[in-house]
């Protein structure tokens, strides 16, 4: 009897230990990725009260007599294979993973001692930019990329992946290389045949990821809107500064270096200054010449007045524009100019003469006259309205400059500059601009009594002249102007694209802006000329196409996001468009799983009967692991109370075994009494 109650309390306290994993396994049935365990009973060692005996020739064997001595718990196992459900949180770096086959998957985890491991996938970025599991710390292990490459090398060992430390952070910029302009160019657009022309801008990056913005100027070239030039006109820097003008000047490099092909064009410069004066003939002539005011005598033909000599008994007639006849024998026919006079021998005036008048005077019908004279002759077709050109040499030397009535101001200061080629002078707002031989305009101001860079430029002075002119000169009267363009041609027949310079692309020569330039090819294939309502759409975009950003370059990107794949591979997003390779969550698998060692807050240790772990890409054996979720445990409770139930009865019926022998051992005593 005595043996059925060691058997009955080696009973009880294995049900108990049962007890206890059910416990466990039931208070752990909302933590995440835990594995539930069951446990296993065996019986234990038996009393042997006789042997086995063989069967003979007369009898037969006999079984051995044996009493067990109770039961025992034989294993404890771990379901480490079955998954727990997926819950859905959204969070970037909440991780599960998805066994394949037989594999069971580890995320690599570290303690600040040692690896361990874990199938909880909720971490976090740390202060210091490195993936922590949230609920311990413990830091998530895997491979970063390498910096020169870029990829990840599964082969070496594992480290914190820090994935957002101050490298990260930020994505290098990469300078423009592609380029190309697209829309459509309708030739009676105002601007492609004004003097600003039409501007397309091109927006592009250096090496370190600084803005520029390169304006190209389009203008008509021939009336049928087959020909245009493009010409480089600026690059201006985020401030506004014009990058391109301060390198041609501080390196001496022209502009056929950086676009286009450079070619000349020649201005002839009136050589003259305005001379202007107001009188009239009653008191404005020289010797014996008598003025008829047109009231005295009645004219016809246009003629506005008579003026005769006493002394040659010479008439002369007029018109409004100063023109002079001859009246032939009194008949008064004007058909003929004056043979012998102008008005230069007829009007007292100091200013010497020409002997062309018509349009230097103008005279009403009271004898009032207006006379303006060029000296060498009128202004030629390059000057605006009331600008003249006066050439040094024929200044010569004298300054301030004068010349009838008017004295161009500057009585303090002499000549400013040995290299003045000229002076362009406004006779209607009286205003001087000097010119040196390099093309480049200067004005006397008188506040700081020095000559200062004049607002005005070529193109507000002479007609038709290209503000976008790379270099100019002037020597006597002429003016040459170097224009760098290209020839932009478009079919004569259906307005497509024939050609930039009889090229598809050209190139802005970056590089000979700096180091930190590329130079960028301009595609310029997708133009078109066609009537689009007097509105041309063309411009210009990094990139090689709409769809295709290759060589577009990048600004300095700052990191803007992170994102987890399904091999483990994290990349960060950054606002210049670039997405970065940062590392890879490493996985570790094991010849047992079931083997591991539980340390507690969701993780696992090795043991002898595990195995070392294998780390390597989740995905070498079909795993992956999906980013925004996590596992839960994997406790089933109907299976957890089912076995609760059958382990009471056991623990009922294992007391009762006791409480039975204890009552036989009673009777025993009793029956001494």
């Amino acid at each position: 009897m005595m043996r059925s109650l060691y058997s009955a309390v080696a009973g009880l306290k294995n049900h108990q230990t049962k007890m206890d994993v059910i416990g466990n396994n039931i208070s752990n049935v909302n933590t995440m990725a835990f594995k539930s365990s069951s446990v296993t009973f065996s019986d234990i060692i038996y009393q042997t009260l006789s042997g086995a005996s063989g069967p003979n020739q007369t009898l037969g064997g006999v079984n051995a007599k044996q009493i067990g001595l109770g039961m025992s718990t034989a294993a404890t196992s771990m379901n480490i294979t079955g998954s727990g459900s997926a819950q859905t949180t959204g969070k970037p770096f909440d991780l599960r993973l998805n066994d394949a086959g037989n594999s069971t998957n580890f995320f690599v985890v570290n303690n600040g001692t040692q690896n361990v491991y874990t199938r909880d996938g909720c971490f976090y970025i740390d202060g210091a930019g490195t993936l922590c599991m949230d609920s311990t710390g413990y830091k998530l292990m895997g491979w970063l990329a390498d910096i020169d490459t870029g990829e990840v090398i599964t082969s070496g060992d594992v480290v914190p992946l820090a994935i957002m430390d101050t490298p990260n952070l930020t994505s290098p910029p990469e300078a423009t290389e592609n380029a190309y302009a697209s829309g459509i160019i309708d030739k009676d657009t105002p601007d492609l045949s004004s003097t600003q022309g039409y501007t397309m801008a091109l927006e592009f990056f250096d090496d370190l990821g600084y803005p520029y913005s390169a304006r190209f100027t389009v203008r008509l070239a021939s009336d049928d809107g087959s020909v245009y030039t493009v010409k480089l006109s600026q690059i201006l820097d985020q401030n506004g500064v014009d990058v391109l003008k301060e390198v041609m000047e501080s390196q001496g490099i022209s502009l056929d270096q950086v676009f286009g092909s450079a070619s000349t064009s020649n201005y002839s410069l009136n050589a003259g200054i305005p001379y202007i004066t107001s009188d009239n003939l009653s008191t404005g002539t020289q010797g014996d010449w008598v003025y008829d005011t047109a009231e005295s005598t009645t004219y016809s033909g246009g003629i506005v007045g008579h003026i005769s000599s006493a002394t040659t008994g010479e008439s002369i007639y007029f018109n409004k524009n100063g023109k002079l006849y001859e009246d032939k024998a009194g008949t008064q026919a004007w058909a003929d100019t004056h043979p012998t006079q102008n008005w230069g021998q007829i009007l007292d005036l100091t200013h010497p003469w020409s002997d062309t008048e018509s349009n230097t005077i103008s005279i009403d019908g009271s004898g009032n006259f207006t006379l303006k004279q060029i000296t060498a002759g009128e202004a030629s077709a390059i000057e605006k309205a009331n600008w003249y050109f006066l050439s040094s040499a024929d200044a010569a030397g004298t300054w301030p400059v004068t010349y009838g009535n008017y004295t161009y101001p500057d009585p303090a200061v002499k000549n400013p500059s040995d290299t003045w080629a000229g002076y362009f002078i406004n006779i209607s707002t009286n205003r001087l601009v000097a010119v040196n031989t390099a093309g480049i305009l200067y004005e006397y101001d008188n506040a700081t009594d020095k000559y200062v860079a004049s607002s005005l430029g070529l193109d507000n002075i002479l007609e038709g002249f290209d503000a976008d002119t790379s270099s100019m000169s002037v020597s006597g009267k002429t003016l040459t102007a170097t224009y760098t363009d290209y020839d932009l041609t478009f079919s004569k027949a259906d307005g497509s694209f024939a050609g930039i310079d009889d090229q598809d692309s050209v190139f802005l020569y970056g590089a000979t802006l700096g180091p930190n330039f590329h130079n960028i090819s301009i595609d310029f294939t997708s133009l078109r000329n066609a009537n689009n309502g007097k509105k041309s759409t063309a411009g210009m975009d990094s990139g090689t196409s709409a769809i295709d950003t290759t060589g577009a370059g990048k600004k300095l990107g700052s990191l803007v996001g992170v994102a987890v794949q399904n091999d483990g591979k994290i990349y960060g997003s950054y606002d210049n468009g670039n997405t970065v390779l940062l590392g890879q969550v490493a996985a570790a698998h094991f010849a047992n799983a079931s083997g591991l060692e539980k340390i507690g807050e969701s993780c696992y240790d090795t043991t002898l009967n595990s195995g070392d772990a294998v780390i390597g890409d989740i995905s070498a054996d079909g795993s992956s692991m999906t980013s925004g979720e996590i596992e839960m445990s994997n406790v089933d409770l109907s299976a957890e109370f089912t076995d609760m139930i059958t382990t009471q009865r056991g623990f009922q019926a294992n007391s009762r075994v006791i409480t039975t022998s204890d009552t036989l051992l009673e009777e025993l005593i009793n029956l001494k009494r």
